[in-house]
């Protein structure tokens, strides 16, 4: 089984910003399933969030069930730090 992902090209976030990506499954699932979300490297803090308005966390959960077909959003964004510069750095959504 694989994830399908929208976009399917990296998201580059600069410092401030948000951005939001789809994932959904390609295929109806055996049982329920989970997929994490995390940050690999980069802007050390990028934040997830299953909802727009949610709490947002160095991670996300989404849960596939018999709803595996319906794509499920992933909001990102990228906190300030206190120097003058405006970092950026590239989100990469994984399989």
């Amino acid at each position: 089984m694989a994830i399908i992902l929208n976009p399917a090209t990296p998201l580059t976030l600069a410092e401030g910003s948000s951005a939001n990506y789809t994932v959904r499954l390609n295929q109806s699932p055996s049982g329920p399933v989970t997929l994490t979300v995390s940050r690999d490297s980069g802007l050390s803090d990028v934040e997830f969030s299953d909802a727009e308005e949610g709490a947002y966390g160095a991670t996300a959960t989404l849960s596939f069930t018999t709803s595996w077909n319906t794509a499920q959003t992933v909001y990102v964004r990228a906190g300030e730090d206190d120097d003058a510069g405006k970092d950026s750095g590239t989100i990469t959504p994984h399989r």
